[in-house]
């Protein structure tokens, strides 16, 4: 294994760390409100946005200054984040579907 999938690996592993630790520490804060039925589904999708938000500047920024930070650690960090979002909104939505989608 080479250096550099090393790394790539390391930073997706701390990326899906990050991302559960995020949608804990957003469905206790939804839960502080008084939010209890939609906390677990309520955190999903304000962590899907503040992923898309953070992916979306922290790429822009650092894509020209720093092209190896980019492929190397943040594109693993980002992409190991996404992985348990999207896992809790897709079976958010397929558990209860008429919850969230319209009609």
């Amino acid at each position: 294994m080479t250096r550099n999938l090393a790394a790539k690996i390391i930073w997706g592993v701390t990326g899906v760390a990050a991302g559960i630790g995020l949608w804990f520490i957003s469905v206790m804060t939804l839960m502080t409100f008084g939010l209890l039925f939609y906390s677990v589904i309520g955190a999903a999708f304000l962590e899907l946005t503040i992923w898309i938000v953070s992916a979306l500047v922290t790429h822009k920024r650092l894509r020209r200054q720093h092209p190896k930070a980019v492929k190397y650690k943040i594109a693993p960090l980002l992409a190991g984040m996404l992985i348990p979002i999207a896992y809790i909104v897709t079976c958010e939505i397929s558990e209860y579907p008429h919850a969230i989608l319209p009609g």
